[in-house]
Order: structure tokens, then C-alpha cells, then sequence
């Protein structure tokens, strides 16, 4: 590939799908979901009906070429709250493993699926080619195209709207 990605990717953005075919091609075969099983995961979870995560944020495939998945916010989102729904949504329907990279390739933002909701646009991209991504902070911040964390980490992110901590 020559020349520069395009700015809202990370540098090495190179290695982000770019287009359907890739998307297929990179994540799906790549994560053990076979085009039908995508075909059918994206007629299963709409915009309308999105898959649910575990901390309630809707949870889709990207209709976006250069992503993967589409996390719609709800009120009082945050970066970890993001993470935590795509990296259940990755790693239960996709294959993803647990130190895959997801990478925020559109942050926060207008939606492009569902009218008047905001969303964060995510790319997945294997342990084996991570190497080209720039460090991450300390903290999460989901109106910041690039930022990344594994899916493990992701997943650490997850817990139910309805738990409470208690200070023993």
C-alpha cells in the first residue's frame, strides 16, 4: 500500500480494514466466522435491534468499511464502557482473542446507521500486527480516533448496569 492512511486512522493504519472485502476477508475468516455467519449475525442484530452487551450499550456490525463494529453510546458513556461492549461483541461473535487489538478508527460521534444516536466505530486488528500502533494512556478516551486496548482488557472494562460496589 502506498502513500498515507487517511487521517483518521492510527499510523500503520495500513493494517485497519478498508473496505468490505477485507473486513471479510482479515477479520472474519481470520476470527473463525464464515460470510454467511456474518451475513446472518448482521440480519440478526440491526440498528433497530442491536445486540445487547453485558453493561447494555447496543452492539452491532459496522456498516462502515473501515471498521468492524459500531458500540451506540447511552447516557453517561465513557471510553471503558465502549471497550467493554466491543470487546463482548468481538470476541462472542467474531472469534476475537483475547489480545487482539481493538482500535477506535471513528470516535464518538453521529451515528451513521441509526438517526440522532451518537456511536465510537471499531477496528480489530490481530495480535500478530499490533506492533505498528502507538502507545496507549493511562486513560480511555472515546472521542479519540486510535486509541486501543485488547480485548481482555476490554472485557475487564465489563459489569452490570445494576452492581454495586461495596467497601468491605
Amino acid at each position: 500500500m502506498g502513500g498515507r492512511p487517511p487521517p483518521h486512522l492510527p499510523e500503520g493504519g495500513e493494517i485497519m480494514p478498508r473496505n468490505l472485502l477485507a473486513f471479510i476477508m482479515v477479520i472474519l475468516f481470520g476470527g473463525g466466522v464464515s460470510t454467511a455467519g456474518a451475513r446472518e449475525l448482521a440480519e440478526r442484530y440491526t440498528p433497530d435491534t442491536p445486540y445487547r452487551a453485558i453493561n447494555e450499550f447496543g452492539v452491532v456490525l459496522s456498516a462502515e468499511p473501515e471498521a468492524v463494529v459500531e458500540v451506540y453510546a447511552k447516557p453517561g458513556a465513557s471510553g471503558p464502557k465502549y471497550f467493554c461492549a466491543a470487546a463482548e461483541f468481538s470476541k462472542r461473535f467474531l472469534g476475537a482473542s483475547p489480545s487482539d487489538r481493538l482500535v477506535i478508527v471513528r470516535p464518538e460521534g453521529a451515528s451513521a446507521t441509526r438517526s440522532g444516536a451518537k456511536s465510537v466505530l471499531f477496528g480489530i486488528v490481530p495480535r500478530s500486527a499490533s506492533g505498528s500502533l502507538p502507545p496507549t494512556g493511562l486513560t480511555i478516551n472515546p472521542r479519540k480516533a486510535g486509541e486501543h486496548r485488547s480485548v481482555n482488557s476490554g472485557l475487564s472494562f465489563c459489569e452490570p448496569p445494576n452492581k454495586r460496589r461495596r467497601d468491605d
